[in-house]
């Protein structure tokens, strides 16, 4: 009886024992692939924690320059990097005193670890880039405060105030006064007297002979001389690196109003130039890209100036009382010159000169970041009639309580850009500025990266291989 016991009992554990060893197996099986996975997601998420200090700083944008402070964009340096900590958390006898009193009951490393997908902050002409700006701000933008901008965008465009034709209309009035110059006029029968016809719109030409920012920019401020080679930056480069991660659309129009708002929190332009900047000028230059500050800053007063005079023209030709006005001189000098047939010639150049003269007024207040109204009525009026004959004389440019400011217009102007032009742009920005920070004066986004994916064996010395594969991103 003992002996059957004694049988029963050794088979048993033969069954017990071959049960425990293989769910010590399973276990060890079930192990490996878990720790894979924990130990994969702890080295991408230490790889995207190495992202670039100085764009987050300057821009709140998370990147990974795959150069390293080099240069030189590689994406093996990447490769590396990440290797570098799969196996930091696998090799734990590499640790002090673990190969004493521990085991490595997994036995497992990473092989053959490869990068499968990159995404650059160039790809797709930035759109990517451009997302992630705006989630920077995002929840800072209220729908009613941007559905408040796009309604006076929108008002401006439809208003008809980008399609004045006013420099053509101004050229022809002065094309049609020089007609009447030198003109001989009988007095009696044997008089004859040569008028020399001046046109109201003289006192134009002579004022943008100088310049549109002579008269616009505060005589105690300087306009920057900066200029900039933009062959070195994105929109210049011939060749940018590129990545293969998922294709980005474009902006639709909410996404593009949150991305100017970006533009204009993170950028400096005319009146609070940003300290760090290599431009002073920099929204100025996403609207114009020109190479130099002052080139910028001239052609966004010119468009504001243009902008004003289409407004101003229109003002004056709706307000009884001034047309009164313009009618009553253009009579006058008509008729005082012996040329009555010129009256209508007449009376549309000092219309135009009026409201060129207070549209250089309004793009003063503006850039001396006061508020202007876009349509003007008598009490918003600044310029006499009186005052076409004569250059204006610096004053106060306080502007008024109601109307819109400077960004309002730079608002105006982003949108028109392309969205291409645009990003390109801003990308020339981002560069600039980061190459003048400590050891990254070579540094280029198109080395950037902020997604990334890879797949690599798990092997173990026990047997067992698995294959993993991770995509993650900001």
């Amino acid at each position: 009886m003992k002996g059957y016991i004694t049988i029963y009992v050794s088979l048993c554990m033969c069954v017990m024992l071959s049960l425990c060893l293989v769910l010590i197996e399973g276990v060890r099986r079930s192990t490996i692939r878990v720790e894979g996975e924990i130990v994969t997601d702890i080295a991408m998420e230490s790889v995207l924690a190495e992202y670039h200090q100085e764009l987050l700083t300057q821009y709140n944008l998370f990147y990974v320059d795959s150069s390293y402070g080099s240069g030189v964009p590689d994406y093996e340096r990447v490769r590396e990097r990440l290797s570098y900590y799969l196996d930091k958390n696998t090799r734990y006898q590499e640790e002090l005193l673990l190969d004493v009193f521990y085991r490595d009951f997994l036995a497992m490393n990473f092989q053959d670890v490869e990068m499968t997908r990159v995404a650059l902050a160039t790809d797709d002409r930035g759109y990517g880039l451009a997302r992630q700006a705006i989630r920077a701000v995002k929840d800072d933008m209220g729908i009613s405060y941007l559905e408040g901008i796009l309604g006076w965008i929108q008002t401006v465009q439809s208003g008809g105030y980008l399609a004045g034709n006013w420099e053509s209309r101004k050229n022809e009035a002065k094309e049609q006064m020089q007609e009447y110059a030198g003109k001989e006029i009988s007095l009696s029968e044997e008089e004859w007297v040569t008028f020399d016809v001046v046109s109201p719109t003289k006192i134009v030409d002579n004022m943008q002979a100088k310049g549109i920012l002579w008269w616009v920019i505060p005589k105690n401020q300087s306009v920057s001389a900066q200029t900039i080679d933009q062959s070195q930056y994105v929109s210049g480069r011939e060749i940018l690196n590129r990545g293969n991660g998922e294709k980005q659309e474009k902006l639709n129009t909410m996404e593009r109003l949150l991305f100017q708002e970006y533009l204009l929190r993170y950028t400096g332009r005319f009146g609070q130039e940003k300290a760090t900047g290599l431009l002073s000028y920099q929204t100025e230059y996403l609207i114009e890209g020109g190479a130099s500050d002052a080139e910028n800053l001239a052609g966004v007063a010119g468009k504001i100036c243009g902008i004003r005079q289409v407004a101003n023209t229109a003002y004056l030709m709706s307000d009884g009382e001034k047309r009164g006005l313009i009618n009553g001189v253009a009579a006058l000098l008509s008729a005082a010159l012996l040329i009555p047939e010129a009256e209508p010639v007449i009376d549309g150049a000092i219309t135009l000169a009026w409201a060129y003269l207070e549209s250089v007024y309004d793009t003063r207040v503006l850039m001396s970041g006061g508020k202007v109204p876009l349509v003007k009525d008598g009490t918003t009026w600044h310029y006499g009639l009186a005052s076409i004959w004569q250059e204006p004389v610096e004053e106060e440019s306080a502007g008024w309580a109601q109307g819109q400011c400077y960004e309002d217009y730079l608002r105006v102007f982003m949108f028109l850009q392309s969205q291409d032009t645009l990003l390109a742009r801003f990308m020339d920005i981002v560069e600039m500025d980061i190459r003048l920070t400590d050891g990254n004066a070579a540094f280029r986004l198109d080395g950037c990266l902020d997604y990334l994916g890879f797949q690599a064996k798990i092997h173990s010395r026990y047997g067992y291989d698995f294959e993993i594969r991770r995509e993650r991103g900001y």
